[in-house]
């Protein structure tokens, strides 16, 4: 395809750009016997060049292998994710056990780092088959020996549990966990099973259980260990906590830094690699190894006098680059794109495609008139029936083709596949031009994380009807609140599916799928205290007219309180955008979605000539801090001067410590005001917020105080709004007044959700997890020595640690001597905030280091505090925390790659209210990751919603319902600011009946689950555009598989309905000889349209009465009545 070299000299490949890389390489292979290994500049890159090499050798036998590079720094404190310990011993495992052809993908790093030698991971893997014998304690022993955990339940890699006549073991290596059932000593059979049901799913012959570590952890590894440590390392072993740890059997975070202590000799990847393989250099490889090399220097000097941790040399862990580079030249080597190489250069000529200009033309004339071959790449399956419809009059037709390696081989001029790349490339030679579809339409679906949920807009996560159980409350906008008693399939001219509400008296509403949009979940209360309405009768009305009434109330105190904002007149800030990105460099972490949104909304409020005023809700660990860092710069970089208030005085010093590293690069002063500060220091920091020598102060309610004199306050920020109390946020309020101010919080509390949501101050949802970031598994238990140590030894055994709260400071040192009994091989400290200032925050430092396993304390450390070795919180007696507490508390744990487990001790379900019950049962269903906005409005419903502008948390609100409320709101508030008189019970735009009497439904035998079915109908019903719809149409393919036709007619018969709305239509009932319009205010041009319809084709349009029309035809099919529809619309479009 390129004509790439036969021979065997290295090359430098010149022109190589795009999906270019991945196809020259398949070429190579072809060309070559041996293995390639393509070294890449980072994880991500080879992530990336891994799947695009799938792609484009699609249907050839090939083997691809990629070894991952450790996700921690050289010298880390934290151990590397259990998954890529896996993977990267079972890519050790085949490399050692096969040298033929293949491809092996990594990070140039992963050469210089050392590794176990060959022997190890071969001497102690081993094949379970049905049919061996196998002795259970011999067998344990073995796990034992190779380092496995026995557990009582298996979740993750690297544990098994033993019951009776039956072995689980989730192996390393192995993509699943298996159950091994034993008939006496003999393997009868061998289950994959599902680790969160636990229940088996298919059988298989035999299995592989290879070393749960890259070290061993045996008592010869260990007593070599010991010894080591001993010689190296001039400490005292009696204090030094990693080497108690090894002694007592225990694994300690970031012990893989220690590999060369657990083996006699390590290896290289060079001893691996077999003497005929060809390295193919895709980045400058010298380069990166020469930063790399620089990074473990660097932060070996940094660590390297830590007592506590002493240091092992690099040269014991890594090869130098030097002696790496010298290594690479026993292969054959490719370079890409070098500018330094000075090998025999081979053009591949291929250059990336820019963005077509559809201005000028459309998308079919563009494509006529290219005279190359073409490849659209579409994202997924979902997408293929949507973009070829927008193809259709392109000629050339495009026609699908099964992969990319397809087209290739093909003379096909136009083409469809589906394959996820990443940019478009124009093959030169060859005459191809392959698309990614997001160069010619845009992103229409983001590509979200793998397991990653759709993200719902705020509003409609309160309207959404996934939560909707049998017997909830749910509110009509035109028959008021019933109960939900099911999905109910009703044939009336075409089969459909309803929606069944009862009211009271049993008069019951079926309600079309396709008008959704006029239900919601009712919300306001819980369906106890919700009103139940007879169909029939005015209390509905009654109770509309109310609520209207104190809705233009409440819409005129708004757009009042709009005005004071305005009218106060915020002097926007001038951003040096140089400095400001220089300061956003320093984040190490790449953003996620909704937090670049989230940011672009701050800078675009502090730009603005109204004062801020928006609430960040995102869960923990989601990125809210550096929210407020970039708009603390903004403010202190343009000379105004910001505070920082947070709840508690460990959230304080943690926030300050955050803020001096940003900030230490910039003239930007940082202080810190709260109890661990001196009095001495306390008024040297107000002297310097008085004087405007101060920039930047972080602190708890001491920054409330009367008497504090700031010379120029330009931002305020409160992390976690619901802590303070009444008088603390009336002081807030006097000085918010005439600044930007910006909440941070997790969970917010009703009122400040409904505040945010009726538009009274501005709101971001940060839903989207950082990358590696996994849910918490949340258990509701009752108290249990065994679990207590159950959970414990899990967690210390894979070398992390646990918060065990016990929010009653006169009994928590008893507390914390029962947990020391049952866990007696831990180490046990305790912390409250009754403990002098000065203990409290060196216990605080001491855990933080990893100094003890296990932390028994109050909910002091609720908000802020930031140990991600720590992956287990245990809460004792957590019926009597709030929601929010809860939810905040559970947020502490979960905040590195490893999975994280909370378990919510109670003394039994009958033993606690039901507000309580409702609480626990929302915070464990609620296990998805950004779920703190969710479980706001389970809170709205348990507590009530509160009034929008005053502090009693009742009101009309629990009358109508919150959806319906704030669309009332929003309304009114859009008309008042017009100028315009509005009915609020008036019909609006969104009632449109569209009846084709045509099968339209997402049939059960396409999605059993009800509740599904009725998001994914709510969903469709919500959506504001066609593009919106041809984005849900697209998740159902690619979840669900091709869609039936039932449900085709259905998103024609929504798409159908946003149509009518541009043409003014309010009615259309369809039978099998007509079609019968209404139309509500069309403008006079529409009118002539009609009249001329009318004067030109008598026969076909027909005037009915009340701005009708009738459509006369054959409509026997469902195809034939909506194409019927389709064309009309086009007549009717000015």
């Amino acid at each position: 395809m390129f004509d790439l070299p036969t021979n065997d000299q290295n090359q430098n490949w010149i022109h190589v750009n795009g999906l270019a890389l991945p196809l020259a390489v398949a070429e190579l292979y072809q060309q070559t016997d041996g293995l390639l290994l393509l070294l890449t500049d980072s994880v991500h890159h080879s992530r990336q060049l891994e799947d695009e090499l799938s792609l484009v050798t699609a249907g050839r036998d090939l083997s691809i292998f990629h070894f991952p590079l450790w996700d921690t720094l050289p010298y880390d404190v934290f151990s590397p994710n259990p998954e890529i310990i896996s993977e990267r011993l079972k890519f050790l495992q085949q490399i050692s056990a096969r040298n033929d052809h293949g491809i092996v993908v990594m990070p140039v790093q992963n050469l210089m780092q050392k590794v176990p030698p060959k022997d190890f991971i071969k001497g102690r893997s081993f094949y379970v088959k049905i049919g061996d014998q196998l002795v259970l304690e011999k067998w344990r022993h073995r796990l034992d020996k190779n380092g496995y955990h026995h557990v009582s339940e298996v979740r993750e890699a690297g544990e098994y549990v033993v019951r009776g006549g039956v072995l689980d073991i989730y192996p390393m290596g192995g993509l699943a966990a298996f159950r091994i059932e034993l008939f006496d000593d003999e393997v009868e059979s061998i289950r994959i099973f599902d680790t969160e049901t636990q229940l088996t799913i298919e059988q298989v012959t035999q299995i592989q259980v290879m070393p749960a570590n890259e070290f061993p952890f045996d008592e010869p590894a260990r007593e070599l260990f010991l010894s080591r440590f001993r010689e190296y390392f001039d400490v005292n072993t009696g204090r030094s906590d990693i080497y108690q740890d090894v002694r007592k059997g225990l694994h300690f975070s970031g012990i893989e830094h220690y590999l060369p202590m657990f083996h006699a000799n390590l290896s290289d990847m060079f001893d691996y690699l077999p003497k005929d393989a060809t390295v193919v250099h895709c980045h400058n490889s010298h380069a990166v190894m020469a930063t790399w090399e620089k990074q473990i220097q660097a932060r070996y000097e940094d660590r390297r006098h830590d007592l506590q941790r002493p240091l092992i040399a690099p040269d014991s862990l890594y090869l130098s680059a030097q002696h790496t580079g010298q290594q690479l030249t026993a292969y054959r080597q490719v370079w890409i794109n070098s500018k330094l190489s000075t090998e025999p250069q081979v053009d591949v000529r291929s250059s990336l495609i820019k963005k077509p200009d559809f201005e000028q033309q459309t998308l079919a004339q563009y494509f006529n008139r290219s005279p190359d071959r073409v490849l659209i790449a579409v994202d997924s399956p979902g997408r293929l029936d949507i973009v070829q419809d927008k193809l259709k009059k392109a000629q050339p037709p495009f026609v699908y083709v099964d992969n990319i390696c397809g087209f290739l081989n093909s003379d096909v001029p136009r083409a469809l596949t589906v394959a996820a790349i990443e940019n478009g490339v124009y093959l030169k030679q060859q005459g191809i031009r392959i698309y990614d579809e997001g160069l010619i339409f845009g992103r229409r679906v983001s590509r979200r994380q793998q397991g990653q949920k759709f993200q719902a807009n705020p509003e409609d996560i309160i309207s959404n009807l996934t939560d909707l159980h049998l017997d909830s409350a749910i509110v009509h906008i035109d028959h008021g609140v019933g109960r939900y008693r099911g999905l109910k399939m009703l044939d009336y001219d075409g089969e459909a599916e309803y929606l069944e509400v009862e009211y009271l008296g049993g008069d019951k509403l079926f309600v079309p799928v396709s008008s959704l949009h006029l239900v919601a979940r009712y919300s306001g209360a819980g369906s106890e205290q919700a009103p139940w309405h007879k169909l029939g009768s005015d209390s509905w009305a009654k109770a509309k007219q109310k609520a209207a009434k104190k809705v233009k109330d409440v819409a005129a105190e708004l757009l009042s309180i709009y005005a004071m904002r305005e009218a106060a007149g915020g002097q926007p800030i001038s951003i040096n955008e140089q400095e400001y990105r220089l300061f956003c460099d320093g984040f190490p972490f790449t953003e996620t979605e909704d937090q670049e949104q989230a940011i672009v909304a701050v800078k675009q409020d502090m730009q603005a000539n109204t004062h801020m005023d928006r609430v960040i809700c995102g869960d923990v660990g989601f990125g809210k801090t550096e929210i407020a860092m970039r708009a603390a710069f903004l403010a202190a970089n343009d000379a105004r001067q910001v505070i920082m208030l947070v709840p508690t005085t460990l959230l304080a010093q943690q926030h300050y410590d955050n803020f001096l590293d940003r900030f230490a690069p910039f003239p930007i002063r940082v202080e810190l005001l709260s109890r661990f500060v001196s009095n001495k220091h306390s008024k040297e920091v107000i002297a310097g917020m008085a004087d405007g020598t101060v920039d930047i102060v972080i602190g708890t309610h001491k920054l409330l105080q009367k008497n504090l004199k700031i010379k120029n306050l330009g931002l305020v920020i409160v992390d976690e709004e619901h802590r303070f109390g009444v008088r603390q946020k009336d002081r807030l309020k006097q000085l918010k007044a005439d600044v930007d101010l910006l909440t941070l919080t997790a969970t917010p509390i009703p009122r400040t959700l409904n505040s945010a949501l009726s538009g009274l101050r501005d709101l971001s949802i940060i839903a989207t997890p950082p990358k590696a970031r996994l849910s918490i598994k949340t258990q509701v238990v009752e108290w249990h020595k065994s679990l207590i140590n159950e959970a414990c030894t899990r967690e210390i055994q894979r070398g992390g640690q646990v918060y065990f709260l016990h929010n009653e400071v006169q009994t928590i040192e008893q507390m914390a001597e029962q947990v020391q009994k049952i866990n007696p091989k831990a180490r046990v400290r305790v912390a409250h905030g009754q403990m002098h200032e000065q203990d409290l925050q060196q216990v605080m430092v001491d855990f933080h280091k990893q100094r003890f396993n296990i932390l028994v304390c109050t909910t002091i450390i609720e908000s802020g505090i930031d140990i991600p070795n720590a992956n287990t919180m245990i809460i004792n007696r957590a019926d009597k925390l709030g929601l929010a507490q809860l939810h905040q508390l559970r947020g502490r744990v979960g905040r590195s790659h490893h999975k994280a487990f909370a378990y919510l001790i109670i003394p039994g379900w009958k033993a606690i209210t039901k507000d309580a019950k409702k609480r626990l049962e929302a915070i464990e269903s609620l296990e998805d990751l950004g779920a703190g906005f969710t479980l706001a409005t389970h809170d709205m419903e348990i507590r009530g919603s509160g009034e929008l502008l005053g502090e009693e948390q009742s009101g009309q609100i629990q009358n109508i319902g919150f959806t319906l409320y704030c669309e009332m709101l929003e309304r009114a508030v859009s008309a008042l600011k017009k100028g315009e008189d509005i009915d609020l019970l008036a019909d609006d735009d969104s009632h449109i009946d569209v009846e084709l009497n045509i099968p339209a439904l997402i049939p059960e035998d396409y999605i059993f689950d009800v509740y599904t079915r009725l998001t994914f109908y709510k969903r469709m019903n919500n959506a504001k555009n066609t593009d919106s719809l041809d984005n849900i149409r697209a998740e159902l393919v690619d979840r669900f598989g091709p869609l039936p036709d039932y449900a085709v007619n259905l998103f024609h018969v929504l798409k159908i309905k946003l149509k009518a709305v541009k043409l003014h239509i309010t009615r259309l009932i369809m039978t099998e000889d007509h079609a019968d319009f209404k139309f509500s205010h069309p403008d006079e041009s529409f009118y002539a349209t009609l009249i001329k319809l009318l004067q030109t084709e008598p026969q076909r349009f027909k005037p009915l009465p009340d701005n009708g029309l009738r459509y006369v035809g054959e409509f026997e099919t469902a195809e034939q009545r909506i194409d019927a529809v389709y064309q009309l619309f086009d007549i009717l479009q000015p």
